[in-house]
């Protein structure tokens, strides 16, 4: 039994922050991500979409570059404060489907919180993530949304990075994408 006395005490190491000030197509995460943790820890804070019920979307990165075949699968439940409740799911894809309908009002941002589990570890398991998210929008209105989900990279090579991007359009702002390592 484990109780709170012999609770494990994991520390968060921030490897890298990113912010984005001017438009971009992607935000590229390139460097920190290797052997020394088993486990990492995303934190996504206000990104501001360039247009309108567009989605995030993220891919990773292997040996320096972007993979962008027909290698993951994902699913997600996604809420928002109008009561409307859907299920996103798709196995082939090449890309990660993090959020729909994002808005992109002045006072709008996504945020989020992803982990990644041993994304390093070479030859054994494909790399794995879940997520929680939080973001203005939902089929062209105002509302509180959510979406908690999981998502896979088909592929047991290494993974050295991540690249955030919208289904179209840019990515016109972030305070900051923190990446930090788990021990």
């Amino acid at each position: 039994v484990l109780s709170f006395v012999d609770a494990p005490s994991g520390s968060h190491t921030l490897l890298s922050t990113t912010t984005v000030t001017s438009a971009t197509s992607e935000i590229v995460v390139s460097s920190g991500i290797d052997t020394t943790y088993k486990s990492y820890m995303i934190d996504i804070i206000n990104l501001h979409p360039e247009e309108d019920n567009k989605s995030l979307r993220m891919r990773f990165r292997q040996s320096g570059s972007t993979i962008s075949t027909t290698t993951y699968d994902y699913c997600f439940h996604q809420m928002n404060s109008s009561g409307t409740n859907t299920f996103n799911n798709e196995e082939n894809s090449d890309y990660i489907n993090l959020c729909n309908n994002a808005n992109r009002d002045s006072e709008a941002a996504i945020c989020a919180r992803i982990h990644m589990f041993d994304p390093s570890q070479n030859g054994t398991h494909d790399t794995k993530i879940m997520w929680n998210l939080a973001y203005e929008g939902g089929s062209g209105g105002d509302n509180n949304g959510n979406t908690h989900g999981s998502g896979r990279l088909e592929s047991t090579s290494a993974v050295d990075g991540f690249t955030l991007f919208m289904s179209s359009g840019n990515i016109d702002t972030a305070t900051a994408i923190k990446l930090y390592g788990v021990s």
